[in-house]
């Protein structure tokens, strides 16, 4: 009797678990090999944390290196092939973003040289000046700056403001989020509503369909912005996989796959378009393959480049999910 009953248990729980492989949503896992690191001919060009911007076009991948205040431009095969900057020009700036043809945009204080615009040689094509910004904004302190679908963005991560411009610096829109991200902390009771947590932006992109997404590392948040003001939260603290530790930079490929850097766990995190977690890479160590605190990350044609500390550059990863439907990193 005691056998049987034991063997009707063991047929329900295997068939339960037939089942749900047979009907659950199957989570693919993702295969990423390490591929090599940026160079040039002397070897694997030491930058520090260092800013990256892609040209989706070309797939030139462009350095901003912020201890040498240089621009340098990588072929498709991870070859230096240009720099930008020699003469101390953008000793002031402050970003870089680039345009899928190479067009350069260089990030200035708005209240000086604001936006200048550069071909992917260096020629200078034109000075941006920002019209019709609203009074209220004329302050703001910008630091990062996207160039998406002839839109540029403009974040001042300290107040959580993004502008939004036209390739030709004329204002179209504003996002400040501020009370979102205090709401969506406090609802995760990272903090208390009443309590006075000081929020900045680490890392900020944009997808394809106009989304906008950033990291917040104080309260160890990530998020999507909808074009119409929608907010999504996602992530949480903590040193398993998939959990954050002190995020930072973060990109979107064409298929709507997020890439996360953490400095502290020294991985990128691969998130799906629905914001689940898939899987990272990467984790502290010397090895070709290993990260020292990434900053940066960058997605083209089936790369993902990753800047770091401790003057190891950037390096070029590869992914490819086991799931043949789905293909992130590719653009």
């Amino acid at each position: 009797m005691k056998k049987n009953f034991l063997a009707k248990i063991s047929c329900i729980i295997v068939g339960l678990g037939v089942a749900l492989l047979l009907c659950g949503p199957a989570v693919a896992g993702v295969a990423v090999h390490y591929r090599y690191a940026l160079a040039n001919f002397s070897g694997p060009i030491k930058t520090f944390q260092a800013r990256l911007a892609v040209s989706r076009k070309t797939n030139e991948v462009f350095v901003f290196d912020y201890a040498d205040k240089n621009i340098r431009i990588f072929n498709e095969h991870g070859m230096e092939i240009f720099r930008l900057g020699e003469e101390e020009e953008f000793s002031r700036a402050r970003d870089l973003a680039v345009s899928d043809e190479g067009d350069v945009f260089i990030l200035f204080d708005l209240s000086g040289a604001g936006i200048v615009k550069y071909n992917f040689r260096g020629d200078l094509l034109s000075k941006i000046e920002v019209q019709n910004l609203p009074p209220e904004f004329v302050d703001l302190r910008p630091s990062t700056i996207i160039f998406r679908d002839n839109r540029l963005y403009l974040v001042d991560p300290d107040a959580l403001t993004i502008l939004v411009l036209d390739q030709d610096g004329r204002y179209q829109t504003t996002y400040s989020v501020l009370e979102q991200v205090r709401d969506a902390a406090a609802m995760s009771k990272k903090m208390n509503k009443r309590q006075n947590t000081l929020f900045d932006i680490s890392g900020f992109n944009v997808d394809s369909q106009g989304n906008m997404f950033f990291t917040i590392a104080s309260i160890a948040m990530a998020f999507r912005l909808h074009p119409d003001g929608e907010i999504t939260a996602f992530g949480k603290a903590g040193s398993s996989p998939g959990q954050f530790g002190v995020i930072a930079g973060i990109a979107i490929d064409d298929q709507g796959y997020v890439y996360l850097a953490d400095k502290l766990r020294c991985v990128v995190m691969l998130y799906d378009k629905d914001l689940n977690f898939i899987d990272e890479f990467g984790y502290r160590g010397h090895g070709p393959s290993n990260l020292i605190v990434p900053s940066d990350v960058a997605v083209s044609n089936g790369n993902i480049f990753v800047s770091q500390a401790a003057s190891r550059g950037v390096s070029v990863y590869q992914a490819r999910t086991t799931n043949d439907d789905i293909s992130p990193a590719k653009e």
